[in-house]
């Protein structure tokens, strides 16, 4: 394993950021995609809900990556950028979207979902950080960009070896808060400090945008990612055969980002869409510029997260009232996640071309 830089000096990133972006969006919508058919099957078998589990299990990795990619990207001094510039671009660039889409998710969860209106309500899921489920990555990118400044100042200009010290403690410190508040059910979390547990996976991104890894390294981390799968899959079954584990269905926080299981998950999966052989042969392509089938796709995939869960809860709900039972259960997640991405893709890529509409979406 070596920690040199590459000869190159931005082609390189461009590649493995796009397929980051496409691989952890794709990672995203089969999560989403694996609970809502657990939802709807009811009483599965024992096989398909254990596939579903591990589907669920196995995409973990996707929001962490997302995030360790801004901090790759925006804790770079090589990126000189006043503050004030920064943040009124970042910010706005979040900040639409994530006015936007709340208002639309609103609409849904007082229309489709039937729950009565009431501006309380929907304050209080806005002062949550969860105007629906998956918006709370918003917010969590917003705290990210207000400190990003500070954080930059402080940790670029560390050595290597500070950078990894001081990841690893802030990723151990905010695995413990977590888990304990979880299991004790301490609900401590809202709009403004959602991105507090993130912060050691932006530092990562960071600390390890530049380390080249040889095959022998490699193979390794896809050991440590299959086996970070697993191990968070059957967590909760583990830990009930523990003495002194109490209400072990609480440890559902085996799925919570900052366990440190699906830290591990998390690194080794940044680490080997980085070094993979897929972005290798796009290095040596990109010295005339973005691969554009990558670069189209990849700016389309935040206005896929944010539409996808319209998609699937509704083609869901098509595909169990109206066509249950024609495919088997184990081919239904597949091919719900499947569904979800290419209508979403069909929606969002028109609407990153349109100059007054991209703005909501890319």
């Amino acid at each position: 394993m070596s920690s040199e830089p590459s000869a190159l000096k931005n082609p390189p990133w461009i590649a493995s950021g796009d397929l980051m972006r496409i691989y952890a969006c794709a990672g995203v919508v089969t999560l989403h995609t694996a609970a809502w058919v657990l939802f709807f099957q009811g009483r599965s078998s024992a096989e398909t809900w254990s596939l579903n589990n591990f589907l669920s299990a196995a995409c973990r990795w996707s929001v962490p990556v997302f995030i360790m990619l801004s901090g790759a990207i925006f804790l770079d001094r090589a990126r000189p950028e006043p503050t004030r510039d920064f943040l009124s671009k970042r910010l706005s660039r979040v900040g639409i979207p994530l006015l936007f889409w709340s208002t639309i998710y609103f609409i849904y969860i007082h229309s489709a979902k039937q729950i009565p209106f009431s501006f309380a309500y929907d304050l209080r899921l806005l002062l949550k950080g969860v105007p629906y489920y998956h918006l709370y990555f918003l917010f969590v990118m917003i705290g990210l960009y207000l400190v990003t400044p500070a954080l930059k100042k402080l940790f670029s200009d560390a050595t290597a070896e500070s950078r990894a010290d001081d990841t690893l403690i802030i990723l151990i410190l905010a695995s413990a808060a977590v888990m304990l508040n979880k299991y004790f059910a301490i609900k401590s979390a809202n709009a403004f400090t959602l991105f507090i547990p993130f912060i050691g996976y932006y530092l990562a991104g960071f600390w390890l945008k530049d380390l080249k890894l040889r095959p022998g390294a490699l193979a390794l981390a896809w050991l440590v990612f299959a086996g970070a799968a697993l191990i968070t899959a059957l967590e909760p079954r583990l830990l009930s055969k523990i003495p002194g584990i109490r209400f072990p269905q609480r440890f559902d926080q085996m799925f919570v980002y900052c366990n440190p299981v699906v830290i591990l998950m998390s690194l080794s999966a940044f680490l080997i869409i980085n070094n993979g052989p897929i972005t290798k042969k796009l290095i040596g392509k990109e010295i005339a510029g973005p691969n554009p089938i990558f670069r189209t796709v990849a700016q389309a995939t935040f206005g896929i997260y944010l539409i996808h869960p319209l998609i699937l809860e509704y083609g869901a709900v098509f595909y169990y009232r109206f066509f249950q039972g024609v495919l088997p259960q184990a081919l239904e997640t597949p091919a719900l996640a499947l569904f979800t991405l290419l209508f979403s893709s069909l929606i969002i890529f028109p609407l990153i071309k349109a100059p007054l509409l991209k703005r909501l979406v890319s």
